[in-house]
């Protein structure tokens, strides 16, 4: 199986970088790591949706892959949610493309009639990963929204949350899923919980913790894939 991990920052690779490193060999003749009986590309596309949906779709031009997965860390809206938790993304969507009027309303762009809401790959406005296929039931679950700008606004949070119930937010997940989607491939994503979804006070955050529980989660994954 060959694969395509993308994350957005060489921060968020590294961990992942240095469990992978010892346990797998390195293909010159064509850049990938072998980690058991899958092959492994690595892309760092960089911060946010623009950066993630061409660095992606230009690598899924050039390559055929069984799978990308797109892992990172992510702010959780419940606030009773473990800082470091680790889920699977169940679906993903869009959570600022749309329209705002003179009352600060926000309707997206399936509502305004601006695109299909069933129309590929949506589904009434949610783009879906590709977990049941790859049968990953002891994984905890949850749905996202990606933005352009992190909430940290308490009406903001209270709107988002009022129109599309998501359990975590990140910036690339729905533009990598897209991508991915567009291109008939499937895709999972993985999200690591750093911070809670609220008027934004980094102190309160754990980076450290979240990024560390994202590279041991997705070294298991990867274990799991293994197997198949």
């Amino acid at each position: 199986m060959r694969i395509l991990l993308v994350f957005a920052t060489s921060i968020e690779c590294a961990g992942t970088y240095k469990l992978l490193i010892p346990n797998a060999l390195y293909k010159s003749e064509d850049s990938a790591l072998t980690f058991r009986n899958l092959s492994i590309d690595i892309l760092i596309t960089g911060v946010g949706m623009m950066y993630t949906c061409f660095y992606v779709t230009k690598k899924l031009q050039t390559m055929d892959y069984d799978l990308v997965i797109n892992a990172g860390i992510a702010g959780a809206f419940d606030l009773t949610t473990a800082l470091g938790s680790v889920f699977l993304v169940s679906k993903d969507r869009f959570g600022d493309l749309g329209i705002e009027d003179t009352q600060g309303n926000f309707t997206d762009v399936f509502e305004a009639g601006l695109t299909e809401s069933m129309a590929s790959p949506f589904k009434d406005g949610w783009l879906y990963t590709s977990n049941a296929h790859f049968n990953l039931d002891q994984y905890k679950k949850c749905t996202a929204i990606t933005v352009n700008k992190v909430t940290g606004n308490e009406t903001s949070i209270q709107n988002i949350f009022t129109k599309y119930q998501p359990g975590i937010e990140s910036m690339e997940g729905a533009a990598c899923l897209f991508v991915a989607n567009m291109f008939d491939t499937h895709c999972l994503q993985l999200r690591s919980i750093s911070n809670h979804v609220e008027p934004r006070d980094k102190s309160q955050w754990q980076m450290p913790l979240a990024l560390e529980n994202l590279s041991v989660e997705l070294m298991k994954l990867l274990e799991t894939l293994s197997v198949r």
